[in-house]
């Protein structure tokens, strides 16, 4: 398994960490420095001896050139002899780009061999030895059939429409969580959609769950005694669709009421909810706000916090599961992008500032999850998602001839 961001890393830990139970053996690639969320949600499989994390893989360099020839170090035959001499039997990779067969100048076929991006060289050198590759969750989206990122919009009007995903169609299995994904995927993509499987998400099932917030170490976290109602406010990204002004005016205005404890902090993609310096100043000014950096875990916050008000991030699930009041702020976001969360009892939907802050003082029991929120927004399936993810990577593993006549290695 490859992971290279915290994203990806705590849904694909969740996705075979039965396997990992089980006794599979797994080899865990990490290529990126590791965060301490990444860190974290490792230690979930590290600690079975059947698991390793490896993180030989890693280029750092900003400059291109050096990075370019630091790729080297793990081109198409290097990668080739490391999975021979491991006798891999199934790779699992979060969504992305796959391979098609093109036609390029010498140039750049020889270049793209030596030098081309890891995840691509990965998959050549696995289609080499024969070797199925999985492309798992990265996220969990609760977008309706829509195409909710502005810059995704923009690649798409260059392509008549659809997002140029045709190249994803190399995956022995391209899996999605819910069925609205699948939909999405064959009606605004060239995907042809033959290889798309549709898993539910082990990420929220209601196990793994309760296994992130069991941890020792978190129940022996140092509480935050204060009097005051925390409120906890994790900043989307701008570019999803989200009005920035009316936003920072619902901050201002939370900020400004002194029975809240306002808890901020920005999504884990640098850069992509950050507030300007004027905007961060002015918050500051209330001795009611304290900023959390991104290497602060959100499993944390959300634990400690009283009431989560979230705009449209599937992190909101997990409040709900925990017994948190969860608040999203309807009117935030453009009216044409349909969620899931629209229809969901489970949540305090707002249209407006004023509303989103009577929700923040209500007095009540949290809602609880029901039978919608566990199939349609959480993605559960079966009852047992975790199992189900194990058994469906099993299937797909023995359902590939190894062309050197082996046994199946997983399972």
């Amino acid at each position: 398994m490859v992971v290279q961001s915290e994203p990806d890393t705590d849904h694909l830990v969740a996705a075979i960490y039965r396997s990992a139970e089980r006794g599979q053996e797994i080899e865990v690639w990490v290529t990126s420095y590791p965060t301490p969320q990444m860190l974290d949600r490792l230690k979930h499989i590290e600690e079975f001896e059947n698991v390793s994390v490896v993180s030989r893989f890693i280029s750092s360099s900003s400059l291109k050139f050096i990075d370019r020839i630091l790729r080297l170090r793990y081109c198409r035959p290097v990668l080739v002899r490391r999975l021979s001499r491991r006798n891999f039997s199934l790779i699992v990779l979060e969504w992305g780009d796959g391979i098609q067969e093109s036609r390029h100048s010498l140039l750049k076929t020889i270049r793209t061999f030596w030098i081309g991006q890891f995840s691509i060289q990965l998959q050549h050198a696995a289609r080499h030895l024969g070797i199925p590759v999985v492309a798992l969750p990265h996220g969990h989206s609760l977008k309706q059939s829509s195409i909710g990122s502005r810059h995704a919009q923009e690649v798409a009007l260059q392509n008549d429409g659809f997002l140029p995903f045709q190249n994803r169609d190399s995956f022995a299995a391209y899996v999605v969580a819910h069925e609205s994904d699948r939909r999405f995927l064959t009606d605004l993509t060239t995907m042809s959609g033959l290889n798309i499987k549709v898993w539910g998400s082990a990420r929220f099932s209601p196990q793994w769950i309760a296994r992130l917030y069991s941890r020792d170490s978190r129940r022996n976290s140092s509480k935050v005694n204060n009097s005051r109602t925390k409120v906890l406010f994790f900043l989307p990204k701008w570019n999803n669709s989200i009005n920035r002004r009316e936003t920072i005016g619902l901050l201002y205005k939370l900020a400004s009421i002194p029975e809240l404890k306002l808890w901020i902090r920005e999504h884990p993609r640098q850069g992509s909810s950050s507030l300007e310096d004027d905007e961060r100043s002015k918050l500051a000014t209330n001795d009611s706000v304290v900023f959390f950096s991104r290497d602060v875990d959100s499993i944390r916050l959300i634990e400690q916090c009283d009431v989560l008000i979230e705009i449209e991030s599937s992190i909101a699930i997990d409040a709900v599961f925990l017994g948190k009041r969860v608040i999203m702020p309807r009117y935030l976001q453009a009216p044409d992008v349909q969620s899931r969360f629209d229809s969901s009892k489970c949540v305090l939907r707002s249209n407006s500032c004023q509303e989103t802050i009577d929700f923040v003082s209500q007095i009540g029991e949290p809602i609880k999850a029901d039978e919608y929120f566990c199939k349609e927004i959480a993605a559960q399936l079966v009852d047992d998602e975790l199992g189900f993810y194990d058994s469906n990577l099993k299937d797909i593993e023995r359902s590939i001839n190894r062309p050197d006549g082996g046994f199946s290695a997983f399972g």
